[in-house]
């Protein structure tokens, strides 16, 4: 096993919004920064902010990529513990 890329949880949907001054709410829920910018788009003058649509964590699936000879093992869905198993797996000689 080479890499292996996750997360612990998933927190909802990221948005790319215009800079509007009339929106910039700074924080969400329990005073978690509700948006992030402005950061400038290479090559011009606009500018974006990103926001969170929602603040607190979700149900949905974490996605889990991975390199190495062992990474075709992460297809499909697994529970959490499953990226553990793996890589102990793979250290352990037990493809």
């Amino acid at each position: 096993m080479r890499l292996v890329v996750t997360a612990d949880h998933e927190t909802g949907g990221l948005a790319v919004e215009e800079a509007d001054d009339t929106d910039e709410s700074g924080t969400g829920p329990g005073d978690l920064p509700q948006e992030d910018g402005p950061f400038t788009i290479r090559g011009s003058d606009k500018e974006f902010y990103v926001d969170w649509t929602t603040g607190g964590h979700t149900g949905v699936d974490a996605p889990v990529t991975a390199t190495g000879p062992p990474a075709g093992r992460f297809t499909g869905k697994h529970p959490n513990t499953y990226v553990h198993d793996v890589p102990e797996q793979a250290l352990a000689g037990r493809r």
